[in-house]
């Protein structure tokens, strides 16, 4: 289980792997003809000959751990029972959601060997119903929406729970790009029930000041106070840093005010859109600034670490790749090196 780290920095801040969604679909760019991205991702698996999209994500978690990620996302941000009935394949979204979580499996022992005891966390990566093209937001707050977010999301959980299977290794239910404070509260229930650690990751606004969808960030730290983890994604890394400074001064009142308050720590990862790859040298501009650079990405993380000790995980969210994060690693753990120094 995530311990919260408190005003004493712990080292070493963990490495989470890249984002999967960009990598796979310029593989196959018949996958979304209508540019919806509902099925980038998952339609690696769902549209690819033979096992082919299997082995791209597997081998996308493989060079990741190998580049110095400490940690694994899986590859279900897309395999919500929701998005799949979207585009025709809600029949296979749980096997989906199952088969992420044996992919990333499957890629822990590859590098550390079948059965062999290992510290990496698998987070179950969650859509938020609400961060789709094409749902017009999230279901309307009544009765009948609320039980509508809650079976879909409980599925969701379920199907990735069992992908768990009795392998051994830390699991961790990330509920990303959340956006409103209503569904964050149904899926920490869910995951209650489920008996699964949750962290929680917020999509900001454009400019940072609060969720994407209005919600504020005084209200979010309040919903999310005994998550394992909360976290920011899904946005390029300086407006992750707007939202990091507005968060902390925020958590910093509340500690001010309560010393023995319990708070979570923290997972940045911003989007690397526009950081040249192997794989889409123009980079993959969405969300986010397209005239972000590689070195200006490490310097952000770097920043975040300088600026708060309750920062526990950093790494890259869509866009980041294994030698991305080979760097990040680098830069990480020269800045503690450092530290260990100074204060020696």
């Amino acid at each position: 289980m995530i311990e919260a780290r408190e005003d004493t920095p712990r080292y070493p801040v963990r490495i989470l792997d890249g984002g999967v969604f960009p990598q796979i679909d310029p593989w196959h760019p018949d996958i979304d003809p209508h540019g919806l991205h509902h099925d980038a991702g998952s339609g690696a698996i769902l549209h690819a000959p033979g096992r082919e999209g299997e082995h791209r994500i597997e081998d996308f978690h493989v060079l990741s751990l190998e580049a110095g990620a400490d940690d694994i996302t899986t590859a279900s941000w897309n395999l919500s029972v929701h998005i799949q009935h979207l585009i025709g394949k809600g029949h296979l979204a749980a096997e989906l959601a199952g088969l992420s979580v044996r992919l990333a499996g499957r890629a822990i022992d590859r590098v550390y060997g079948p059965g062999v005891s290992h510290d990496v966390r698998t987070y179950m990566s969650l859509r938020s119903l609400g961060d789709t093209n094409t749902c017009q937001g999230l279901p309307p707050d009544t009765a009948e929406g609320n039980k509508l977010i809650r079976n879909i999301q409980a599925a969701n959980i379920a199907a990735l729970v069992a992908g768990r299977g009795d392998r051994n290794g830390e699991f961790i239910l990330l509920f990303e790009t959340a956006i409103d404070d209503r569904e964050i509260t149904i899926v920490q229930e869910e995951a209650e029930k489920a008996d699964i650690p949750i962290a929680i990751s917020a999509r900001p606004s454009d400019n940072g000041e609060t969720l994407r969808n209005g919600v504020s960030w005084e209200r979010f730290i309040e919903v999310t106070q005994y998550a394992a983890a909360i976290g920011l994604n899904c946005h390029d890394v300086k407006v992750i840093s707007k939202a990091h400074r507005a968060i902390k001064a925020i958590r910093l009142a509340r500690k001010a005010g309560n010393p023995s308050l319990r708070q979570p720590g923290l997972m940045l990862y911003g989007n690397g859109h526009n950081l040249p790859s192997p794989y889409d040298p123009g980079g993959h501009v969405s969300e986010g600034d397209p005239e972000q650079t590689h070195a200006e990405y490490l310097i952000e993380v770097v920043e975040w670490l300088k600026e708060d000790p309750t920062v526990e995980s950093v790494g890259g969210c869509c866009g980041v790749k294994a030698y991305h994060i080979s760097d990040i690693r680098t830069a990480v753990r020269g800045w503690e090196s450092a530290q260990a120094m100074r204060a020696a």
